[in-house]
């Protein structure tokens, strides 16, 4: 993954404009993160942390830690209280968060294995907003909304990315598929677009089973 990739536009604009569905889907990723925990508070690990606004609004009390490869938008985390990790400092994680990081990494599996090695047993693992190949959208039509060309490098599916969490020796491994009671969801118009996108109109829609959550634990 380069920097060149994600300039400081890509963080003042769309990526991150002020969206109250964004906002109101952060909240519900948060709410599935802690139900799921062991521990109220701890250290925590964003992968792709952007600008910092997830964990420094909705794990405040947690000890916060990002990477970042835009130079700009870590600057930004920081103001937020995420910290950098410091290269050759053993770190402990009681939470790992991939919030619409893996198909950006050009060498995820690098990253991921140094993680979970990090990870303290019992740490949680969630991997959010994740793009899922396995849909019926993207078999039909190659695509989806999350999708950003040139900035994809390995799309998974959620049986391949369960198979590797697996092979890495994790546990209590679970997918979510949200799109019910989420802020994205809109059966009838979703319908609508999905049958207009069969007759080639090009639209972009919410669909159950595009986006994936997977939980897992060391």
């Amino acid at each position: 993954m380069t920097a060149s990739l994600y300039p400081a536009s890509y963080f003042i604009g769309h990526a991150y404009a002020d969206d109250p569905r964004r906002k109101a889907m952060k909240a519900q990723e948060a709410a599935r993160i802690k139900a799921r925990l062991s521990v109220a508070s701890g250290s925590v690990l964003d992968v792709g942390c952007g600008i910092g606004d997830f964990l420094a609004e909705h794990f405040a009390a947690w000890e916060k830690f990002g990477t970042e490869v835009s130079e700009y938008a870590f600057r930004q985390a920081a103001k937020r209280g995420i910290r950098a990790v410091d290269a050759g400092i053993p770190m402990e994680w009681d939470l790992v968060v991939w919030r619409g990081t893996f198909q950006h990494l050009d060498e995820p599996m690098g990253m991921l294995r140094e993680c979970i090695e990090e990870m303290k047993p019992g740490a949680l693992i969630a991997f959010l907003a994740t793009p899922n190949t396995n849909s019926l959208v993207y078999k039909l039509f190659g695509d989806l909304p999350a999708l950003d060309a040139p900035r994809n490098f390995v799309i998974p599916s959620d049986k391949m990315l369960a198979n590797i969490l697996k092979n890495l020796g994790l546990k209590d491994i679970e997918v979510v598929k949200p799109y019910w009671g989420t802020p994205y969801a809109n059966p009838v118009m979703d319908l609508v677009k999905f049958v207009l996108r069969l007759f080639g109109v090009k639209v972009k829609f919410a669909w159950p089973g595009s986006m994936m959550e997977i939980y897992a634990r060391k």
